[in-house]
């Protein structure tokens, strides 16, 4: 008799703490929450520290928006076992991250006013998402939140790529066949968002300065090529990476267009005679 109770209350005991126990997704829930608190909790103290790289070459949003991805980095590698307080922690992955996105992100480009404010509010929704979701959303998931019309949306693409919000060579969408955002985008077609060269001056000097550099073997020919159709010199609109991949009749990938134009564009910086006018047309 006493086995027989003793195997019962054994049982009950068991089945109490299983009861008890959280589920998988139940810890799960836990978990993020306790995540979402902890990265929620120190937002003030990233928005404390974005300010002191204002004047840096990147608007304060962007420098806030870098410091959000290092909080999130930091929650996820946090070790409460270790005698170190989060914020102690998270210091050097905020401050790691705003410097890393100025290095790779800070440069002079001049917008209109309309769209300057589009990009504050892209920018600061882009953060807000960044918070809930966990990761750096696409900017074709930031685009859903908005209202906005197709030419609106099409605008603020072309101006999230010429500011470097996204890496150039990130997708637009996620997924197996997510395409790099740039292909999407022309040089020259961006004049919606950018001062258009108005001046047939200056698209003279800037062909012949391209001549020259083809002329010179400072640049190969087919990175004359695509430098000319990319951002439309001698031909109305510039063309994006994949249309010059298709069309341009040069035989390369989007990838091998987008590497040709980057090594033409450096070599065209560093080349003393063509160093200024390729700085202001490619920023």
């Amino acid at each position: 008799k006493k086995l027989r109770w003793d195997r019962k209350r054994l049982q009950a005991a068991i089945k109490g703490r299983k009861q008890n126990r959280p589920t998988i997704e139940e810890a799960r829930k836990q978990y993020e929450d306790a995540r979402r608190k902890l990265i929620e909790g120190n937002m003030d103290f990233v928005a404390y520290t974005a300010k002191k790289y204002m004047g840096r070459g990147l608007p304060l949003e962007d420098v806030t928006q870098d410091g959000y991805v290092g909080l999130i980095r930091a929650a996820d590698h946090f070790d409460h076992t270790r005698r170190i307080g989060f914020i102690t922690y998270a210091a050097w992955w905020i401050k790691e991250a705003i410097e890393r996105g100025l290095d790779n992100d800070a440069r002079p480009i001049r917008m209109p006013a309309y769209v300057e404010s589009d990009l504050a509010k892209f920018a600061v929704q882009r953060s807000k998402l960044t918070v809930v979701l966990g990761y750096l959303p696409t900017p074709q998931e930031v685009m859903r939140t908005f209202q906005w019309d197709p030419k609106r949306i099409k605008r603020i693409g072309r101006a999230v790529n010429l500011t470097h919000l996204y890496k150039l060579d990130q997708p637009w969408i996620r997924g197996e066949n997510a395409t790099p955002l740039l292909e999407y985008i022309p040089g020259t077609d961006s004049q919606s968002v950018t001062e258009p060269m108005e001046k047939e001056e200056t698209v003279r000097e800037v062909r012949k300065a391209l001549e020259r550099a083809r002329d010179e073997h400072v640049i190969e020919p087919v990175q004359y090529k695509i430098v000319k159709m990319y951002h439309g010199i001698g031909r109305e609109g510039g063309m994006s990476l994949r249309e010059i991949a298709e069309d341009g009749g040069i035989n390369l990938s989007p990838e091998g267009v987008r590497q040709n134009l980057n090594e033409a564009m450096r070599h065209l910086r560093k080349n003393p005679k063509t160093e200024r006018i390729f700085r202001e047309l490619h920023g």
